[in-house]
């Protein structure tokens, strides 16, 4: 059985998550190439109309995500608050928008391949 948070958003279900790794190998091409893996969600949000969540790293530090794609975004939810007070909702989702191509083309990595190159 799942739990949920104050507001009922379901937690404790995975979720992907993705960031980017660089390849230096790559000939003629961008060497940043998009990977994801999935976690388990600890806490889900509602900010300005849009959905985050976070998760904890294997070194147990927490990172927040946007829930549409996975891009992990902030170290907190107040990280996340303070960076994104006055930034209008439109603005936000553009810039999910931009960031949906890229995260549709990552690669799927092990958790353990995934958390080997992000070192957070």
């Amino acid at each position: 059985m799942k739990s949920t948070t104050k507001n009922d958003l379901p937690v404790g279900d995975m979720e992907k998550i993705w960031t980017t790794e660089h390849l230096p190998f790559i000939m003629g091409g961008n060497v940043w190439q998009p990977m994801y893996t999935t976690v388990p969600v600890v806490e889900r949000r509602k900010i300005k109309g849009i959905d985050f969540f976070s998760f904890k790293t294997p070194k147990g530090t927490i990172r927040v995500c946007e829930g549409q794609t996975g891009g992990i975004i902030a170290d907190s939810f107040d990280e996340l608050i303070a960076s994104i007070k006055g930034v209008p909702t439109k603005t936000l989702q553009a810039q999910i928008d931009e960031a949906r191509p890229m995260a549709a083309t990552a690669k799927p990595k092990t958790q353990e391949y995934f958390f080997s190159k992000y070192k957070f």
